[in-house]
């Protein structure tokens, strides 16, 4: 009796053996497919234009809920990111291509439009190996906020660079509680957007002597950035005016451009054209621009498609 109790253990103990060894071989080579798909799309996004708009849309051209490209340079984070605001989590656990994926693919949050939110939420796994987000836990230490301060965040309409003004440690609030939810707020109203900033310095790990303010939105003039026909000009101004009170304010640079701050601080950026303008005309095609863009909103017959 004790022989075949005995056997019977060894067997249990074998099958399961081989069961946690099948299903930690399933995830090994599942997470190694997922890092090559990775690392095959930052290849195609690196090889295509020069330009970072032109290098999402090469991207987007195999996928149409591709919306943009997240990268903090010195770390692993440089992926591409997804919206699919009809199918919440859909890139949860689902590759560039729709297959099943452990580790997903970067997405931006359902409630939030790249093209007006000023708080754009992105989700994405914590991984380990320090692929995906796995870097971020690495900004609870101040020095390495200071190596690595800039997102750089292309879209399909606009090239972003943001300063890491805080780092912040929370938990999701439990159901019922009065806590302030930092994920449901997209920026687009002041009270809300004021609650947010709040939550910000009232949590933050450390003091990097930046605060959150509200402000203007701007617009930078830069070759690098999104072309607009007059039309797609104005929509863009209209839709920008009606969100909160704020001025839009567009900016020219000088003949080197702008400092790092200057595009660290922008909203977004329009090119006027591939080439390259002395300043006075810039200015004076900016303003005719700018000029017809209002006739559109208004009606008035001075643009003809």
């Amino acid at each position: 009796m004790k022989k075949t109790v005995l056997i019977v253990v060894r067997v249990v103990c074998i099958v399961g053996f081989l069961v946690c060894a099948g299903v930690l071989g399933w995830y090994w080579h599942s997470d190694r497919s997922d890092r090559a798909v990775a690392e095959a799309l930052a290849a195609a996004h690196d090889a295509a234009s020069a330009a970072a708009i032109e290098q999402v849309r090469a991207v987007a051209a195999d996928n149409a809920d591709t919306i943009g490209w997240l990268r903090i340079d010195g770390t692993n984070i440089n992926n591409v990111v997804m919206f699919a605001p009809g199918t919440p989590g859909k890139y949860l656990h689902m590759d560039f291509y729709g297959k099943w994926s452990y580790r997903g693919t970067l997405y931006v949050a359902e409630n939030c439009d790249v093209r007006t939110a000023d708080n754009i939420l992105i989700y994405g796994h914590h991984m380990k190996d320090g692929s995906m987000f796995g870097s971020l836990i690495s900004y609870k230490d101040a020095a390495f906020r200071v190596a690595h301060p800039i997102v750089q965040f292309d879209t399909l309409y606009a090239s972003h660079s943001y300063e890491v003004v805080a780092a912040i440690e929370t938990e999701i609030p439990a159901e019922g509680s009065d806590a302030f939810r930092y994920y449901d707020c997209v920026g687009t109203d002041a009270q809300q957007f004021a609650q947010y900033c709040a939550f910000i310095e009232e949590n933050r790990c450390y003091d990097t002597g930046i605060t959150i303010q509200p402000g203007d939105r701007v617009v930078l003039l830069d070759e690098r950035g999104r072309e607009y026909t007059s039309r797609e000009l104005s929509e863009m101004i209209q839709r920008m005016s009606h969100e909160v009170s704020r001025r839009l304010i567009f900016i020219i640079g000088g003949p080197y451009g702008f400092s790092r701050a200057v595009y660290a601080r922008a909203d977004s950026m329009l090119s006027l054209s591939r080439m390259t303008f002395p300043h006075e005309l810039a200015r004076l095609f900016a303003v005719e621009q700018l000029y017809r863009a209002g006739t559109i909103m208004r009606g008035e017959p001075y643009h003809h498609d």
